[in-house]
């Protein structure tokens, strides 16, 4: 019989963190479009894990416009053309502010965030986009 465990080591704590922030292409829609996933990485044991955060509110502080996770830590958002600031926070959690999202209508970006317990707040300045059209 063989047994095989996808099991990682524990890891230290690196804080809230963007883990993947990346311009897809281009949709059809007339906004652009960020969705993704945010996670908290728990540790059972010797085993560690990535589990949806539910809940997270993500703001737009530029537009007023923002989202919730859903139960799996799904969210998207739409935006007008411009560069943005987002906030993405959970009472019990480090927030995460990303600053310098260049969004231009019809442009899709997936992002991957890991949120952490603990306070504060942690600044991210995003890098300018690589897509072109």
């Amino acid at each position: 019989m063989l047994f095989i465990c996808a099991c990682t080591a524990r890891q230290q704590k690196q804080g809230s963190r963007v883990v993947k922030f990346e311009y897809k292409g281009y949709g059809d829609t007339t906004v652009a479009l960020i969705e993704g996933n945010v996670y908290e990485i728990t540790h059972h044991d010797d085993i560690t894990d990535t589990v949806p955060v539910v809940n997270v509110e993500l703001n737009v502080e530029q537009s007023h416009k923002g989202a919730f996770t859903s139960s799996e830590g799904f969210f998207s958002i739409g935006f007008t053309k411009g560069t943005f600031d987002v906030v993405i926070r959970k009472a019990g959690y480090q927030s995460l502010k990303l600053t310098n999202y260049e969004a231009d209508p019809d442009q899709i970006l997936f992002a991957k965030i890991i949120l952490e317990k603990g306070s504060g707040v942690k600044t991210v300045q995003l890098p300018s986009r690589s897509v072109t059209r």
